[in-house]
This record gives C-alpha cells, sequence and structure tokens, in this order.
C-alpha cells in the first residue's frame, strides 16, 4: 500500500462538529467490503471444532494413523490406492460463492465421504471374502478395521452442513490474499484510493450495473482458494443450524426436503439425502440407487424404501 494510501475500513473522513465522519462515497466503500466474506463449506461436526481450536496445517478431522493403517492393509492385498488426500498437510479451501460453498457442505467433508469410508468398507468386505475361503486374517486388524469403519459411519450419519465464514477485515483474510495473488491485487482489495479508481471505472464504463459488476468480478477472483497456513479460533464464523437453513435459497430448499423425507431418522448420510432431493427435484434416481446407497451406508432396505416412497409423493405434491 503506498504511503499516501487510505486502508479501506480506517478512512480519513472529515471533521464534522469536531467529530471524524466518513463522506457518501467512504461509507459505500466500507459498506461494499463489509458485505464481502468467503466460506468454507463442511459438517457441523467440524465447523465447531475450528471454531474452537482454530486450523492447523498438521491436523486432520480423523486420524492419520487410521488412514495409514486401511492404506497398508489394502496395499498389502494388492489393491490399488489412489493419492486422494494422502498428504502429511491438510488443505482448507475457500470460495466467496454461497451457492458454490453450500453445495460442498451438502455433500459433508470430502476426508471422509471420498477418502476414508469407502477404502475402509473395501478393505472390510476384502477381509470378510478372505475369512469366508478360509484365508487367514489376523483378527486385531480386522477388529480395528470395523472400529476405523464404525467411527467414520457415526460422522457419516450425523453429518449436518454449515458454513465456516471468514470476514475480510481478519489477518487471516490478508494472508490468504498475500498466498494467492500478486502485490498489486492486494492493494486493490486493500488500499482505499486504488479499490475507488477501480471501482469508479466500472461505474464509467457500466453504469449503476457497475456496482454488482464490481461484486462478480472478486467473487470469481476468490473460486476455490486454498489457505496454506494455520488460522485462529476467532478467524471464523459459524454459520449451522437453522441459521444455515435460510441462509441461501438453495439450503432452505435442501432442508425442507431433507426434513419431510427423513422425518424421526437420525442416519442422513448425505449422499442419500442428496439422491432422495434428486428424486423430488428431477427425472433421475430409483429405488435401486437408493438401496444400494442404503446398503453402503449400513441402512436397512427396509428404511430405504420408506424414504424413497416419501421422496416419490413428495415429487407428485409439488
Amino acid at each position: 500500500m503506498s504511503e499516501a494510501g487510505t486502508e479501506i475500513g480506517s478512512f480519513s473522513g472529515v471533521v464534522k462538529d469536531g467529530l471524524l465522519a466518513e463522506t457518501a462515497d467512504q461509507r459505500e466503500l466500507r459498506e461494499f467490503w463489509e458485505d464481502f466474506s468467503v466460506y468454507h463449506g463442511t459438517s457441523r461436526k467440524d465447523a465447531l471444532k475450528i471454531k474452537e481450536e482454530g486450523f492447523s496445517v498438521d491436523k486432520k478431522s480423523y486420524s492419520w494413523e487410521d488412514r495409514d493403517f486401511v492404506r497398508g492393509q489394502l496395499e498389502k492385498r494388492g489393491v490399488e490406492v489412489d493419492a486422494y488426500r494422502n498428504n502429511s498437510k491438510s488443505s482448507f479451501f475457500v470460495d466467496a460463492s454461497i451457492v458454490n460453498t453450500t453445495r460442498y457442505a451438502l455433500m459433508g467433508p470430502e476426508n471422509t465421504r471420498i477418502s476414508l469410508y469407502p477404502k475402509v468398507h473395501n478393505l472390510v468386505e476384502t477381509m470378510e471374502l478372505e475369512k469366508s475361503k478360509g484365508v487367514q486374517v489376523d483378527e486385531s486388524d480386522y477388529q480395528r478395521a470395523l472400529d476405523i469403519k464404525k467411527k467414520m459411519l457415526e460422522d457419516i450419519y450425523i453429518h449436518r452442513p454449515a458454513l465456516l465464514k471468514l470476514r475480510k477485515n481478519t489477518e487471516a483474510f490478508k494472508q490468504l490474499v498475500r498466498d494467492n495473488f500478486n502485490d498489486q491485487f492486494y492493494k486493490l482489495m486493500f488500499d482505499y484510493e486504488t479499490f475507488k479508481d477501480f471501482r469508479d471505472l466500472f461505474l464509467t464504463e457500466y453504469g449503476e450495473s457497475g456496482k454488482s459488476r464490481v461484486k462478480a468480478f472478486f467473487r470469481q477472483m476468490f473460486f476455490n482458494k486454498m489457505i496454506t497456513s494455520d488460522l485462529k479460533a476467532n478467524d471464523f464464523e459459524v454459520i449451522d443450524g437453522e441459521e444455515f437453513d435460510n441462509f441461501s435459497e438453495l439450503a432452505k430448499d435442501y432442508a425442507e426436503i431433507r426434513d419431510l423425507i427423513f422425518g424421526d431418522e437420525q442416519r442422513q448420510p448425505p449422499e442419500l439425502v442428496n439422491c432422495l432431493t434428486d428424486i423430488v427435484h428431477y427425472d433421475f434416481g430409483d429405488l435401486n440407487g437408493v438401496l444400494g446407497l442404503c446398503n453402503f451406508y449400513e441402512i436397512s432396505p427396509e428404511v430405504g424404501k420408506q424414504l424413497y416412497i416419501r421422496a416419490v409423493e413428495l415429487k407428485k405434491s409439488r
């Protein structure tokens, strides 16, 4: 930032009645940035833990020892293990799009849904097949695999979507900009005069619609950006529960369908919820798909059929 520049949010303003007052233009720019945040879609359980403890690149929401055990057991059996999230550091992605991050939250944490649970599910099935054929399987290894699978299932069952909001006025956000953009872009975001000149160019070119175009520009720039440093607990706000369910039209629609279909059924794997939501909204998705997911997540076929019937009835009523 230039020596003459003023950081946005710290305007020099004008003196009125002995007090420092913002000009109308300064207030407009401040309010623009107060409305700008980036979000991370996740599970309520993980969001509350990060809000309490902060985020560290050296921690994961599951045990690295469990991950390495499952990988090692599969590789010993000749099963090819993909490299998805197998690095030794955690990653944390944020996005300025409410729609994108809401969808991510609705699908649940990738580390469980895509990475670890399918692997340990595969491992347990492989071990049980070996035992049925008379192959010697270490009982302690089998029991550990079952325990890991049980922990993963419990996390998947209780998944409830949440957002972590990282506001622009935090030092963590400034570090995010430094890590992902050059000095010129940093100045554009945090220097008052530079941003005002940029905004005015849009207003000159597009008139009043220039304001929304500026917002769209910055939201596009913050598509799926990775945070590579630790974050403090007070860098975040948690959006969960009813607040999340009413945060956007997408979240509101999802919550309504979820509550009508699942009712008192507390086991709500996000893939199954999304499958049933698709049945309500679109012409794809069938009973076999629902039963396949129920089998994968160890929910009885009887429950699966009831959920499917409710989804079809809800679709007809709309």
